[in-house]
């Protein structure tokens, strides 16, 4: 399983957002934007593939980046 994050920071309230790309097998999955700092990320995409009823075993690679707007954080999915 390779995850995919991004991080964003409201600096308005102080409060850190992020969204997941997860990437298992043949199969692509994306978060919504949710509220977390630091490695919340990869929590949070063990939660996602959990509730799609993917065994997917451990995480074998993680990216995260940071972006400069909320916008940024959502992924550009095949199709659109």
């Amino acid at each position: 399983m390779v995850v995919f994050g991004r991080k964003w920071l409201d600096r308005k309230y102080g409060n850190t957002y992020h969204a997941v790309c997860v990437v298992v097998g043949e199969g692509t999955y994306f978060s919504e934007v949710t509220y977390g700092y630091e490695n919340q990320f990869l929590q949070t995409a063990k939660e996602l593939i959990a509730k799609k009823g993917i065994e997917a075993g451990e995480i074998t690679q993680s990216f995260c980046r940071w972006v400069k707007s909320k916008k940024d954080l959502k992924f550009k999915r095949e199709g659109e």
